[in-house]
């Protein structure tokens, strides 16, 4: 984090002096823990088997990636439209978790080359047996045409999205996501434009649990942005600001999470309203929490939440998509917030999660039996 002024104090929940107090790694990471999350003092004074206490966290899990998709989908039927996007580059499937939202629509991951057998199977299975549109997320560098080919094969009306790389492809996944968002207005959804949002996070694989959060906030009322190393990258977050504000007549709400998303829009000259402007996706993460406790408090909403990896990236991408239509009761938003989590740890922040509103995606070697006991412990 550039400067710790970024973050009015009180937005974590503590102090800047306790933040200076304690480091983001070794014993100062368990330092701040016990300032922020109860869960960390609970596990050490607890062992206690909370699923011996019926209390256990609702896990949805495959064996691989492509299943924990499936797993958690099969709770979604009767859909009319579906993205697939390619399992094993986070960065090109990201940005499609809230386009999949403002369209009403699901999301699974494949391989690049081919759908596989139990893939093709829950498609049939969503669509009840129509043969709906199905959108590719992005060119043939992301996914191949052998994808697109099994598809019409099978009588599917398939489309692609995606620019020549993942920034261009965000970019004008941005557009369509305002369009779609102005739609919900229209409809009387008491949603308006000056809440609508671009959130910045960098494209580089590496930096994918970043994105990850961004994807996450953009799921009812934004859009995620790439900034990457090249001018010619981040161009496209300066046109899709401009374009933004000569089209609305207001300027957007722009929010960074990472240093590296923060040191571009700064230097692109860029009001930020949000700064989440840490070096690590999981104090990104915590802040984001934090962040979103309060907005559901002042709706007096409950915050519901969905845990996922913040090491694991396959898991880690199933988990920001998870924010649907409830297809069952018709157009109800259920929003889960993305809580990434150390694999055999909590998050840092300071979130009462219980087997009531949350649930767990990806099996024990993404997120451990100990790690969803410590959180069921400080409910």
């Amino acid at each position: 984090m550039s400067e710790f002024t970024a973050i009015p104090q009180g937005e974590l929940g503590f102090s800047r002096r306790q933040i200076l107090e304690a480091t983001v790694y070794g014993a100062g990471a368990l330092a701040l823990g016990h300032i922020l999350n109860p869960a960390f003092a609970a596990a050490e004074q607890q062992d206690e088997s909370v699923e011996a206490r019926g209390e256990t966290i609702p896990r949805f899990a495959g064996s691989g990636r492509i299943e924990t998709a499936i797993a958690y989908q099969q709770r979604q039927d009767d859909v009319r439209t579906l993205v697939l996007a390619r399992a094993d580059k986070p960065a090109d499937a990201l940005p499609f978790a809230p386009w999949a939202n403002q369209a009403n629509s699901s999301l699974l991951v494949v391989p690049h080359d081919e759908v596989p057998g139990n893939v093709m199977a829950e498609i049939a299975r969503e669509f009840g047996g129509q043969k709906h549109e199905i959108v590719l997320a992005g060119k043939e560098g992301a996914i191949s045409s052998n994808v697109e080919q099994q598809l019409i094969e099978e009588g599917y009306t398939v489309h692609r999205r995606g620019g020549d790389d993942r920034f261009e492809t965000a970019a004008g996944l941005s557009f369509s996501v305002l369009d779609k968002y102005k739609r919900r207005i229209e409809q009387g959804e008491g949603l308006s434009i000056a809440d609508f949002s671009y959130n910045i996070a960098s494209g580089s694989d590496e930096d994918w649990a970043f994105a990850a959060t961004a994807s996450a906030y953009s799921a009812r009322r934004g859009a995620v942005l790439y900034s990457g190393a090249s001018d010619v990258h981040n161009d496209y977050i300066a046109s899709a600001v401009s374009l933004f504000e000569s089209r609305e007549g207001v300027k957007p709400k722009v929010n960074v999470f990472g240093s590296k998303a923060a040191a571009v829009a700064d230097a692109l000259g860029i009001e930020v309203n949000l700064r989440f402007d840490y070096d690590d996706p999981l104090w990104v993460n915590a802040a984001y929490l934090e962040h979103m406790k309060g907005v559901k408090q002042a709706q007096a909403e409950a915050a519901r939440y969905i845990i996922a990896s913040a090491q694991d990236f396959p898991d880690g991408l199933v988990a920001s998509t998870f924010f649907r239509w409830n297809w069952q009761e018709g157009p109800v938003y259920e929003e889960r917030l993305l809580v990434l989590t150390p694999k055999d740890d909590v998050n840092p922040a300071n979130i009462e999660v219980t087997p009531e509103n949350a649930v767990i995606i990806g099996g024990t070697a993404a997120v451990t039996e100990h790690s969803a006991n410590m959180y069921a412990q400080a409910s």
